[in-house]
């Protein structure tokens, strides 16, 4: 029989979503600062640069939606931090929930950084990103198209 690793799967999950959860309200209390519409490098002016996806989820990006896209990326992430299966059973379709919520966050973190330009660039925003890839194919179930048994 495989070894299990159910333990060690559950603690990285809640922790990267927490940590996840974190940057988001970091990121929140600062970016109207940073490329807000009176900030120090306003989106606007690169958003003709920025991807279709970007621009589309930033809109006419005021200060309001860029705050609110990153406090639900928070609220996201918290959320797939609690979708445990163990405080909160989930059962069906319901299972890829979590997975679902933690590929938002990457997605919406993903236009965090494009749009936060130099401010967003550091060592710290690329590891985030490529560890929350990780993160979503680990919150698959076990039972999966993938075949994981973690």
């Amino acid at each position: 029989q495989a070894p299990s690793f159910w333990a060690s799967r559950w603690l990285f999950l809640r922790v990267f979503n927490v940590l996840t959860a974190t940057a988001f309200l970091s990121a929140a209390v600062q970016i109207t600062g940073l490329i807000g519409q009176r900030g120090m490098a306003p989106v606007q002016d690169k958003l003709p640069s920025l991807s279709p996806f970007a621009r589309w989820v930033l809109g006419r990006a005021s200060s309001t939606r860029i705050q609110a896209m990153c406090l639900g990326g928070a609220f996201c992430s918290a959320l797939a931090a609690l979708l445990d299966g163990i405080w909160l059973p989930l059962s069906g379709p319901l299972l890829l929930l979590p997975a679902a919520l933690m590929g938002i966050s990457h997605l919406l973190y993903g236009v965090v950084k494009s749009a936060g330009g130099q401010f967003f660039q550091l060592q710290w925003d690329a590891l985030l990103q490529e560890a929350s890839i990780l993160a979503c194919v680990l919150a698959l179930p076990h039972n999966s198209l993938l075949g994981l048994h973690c």
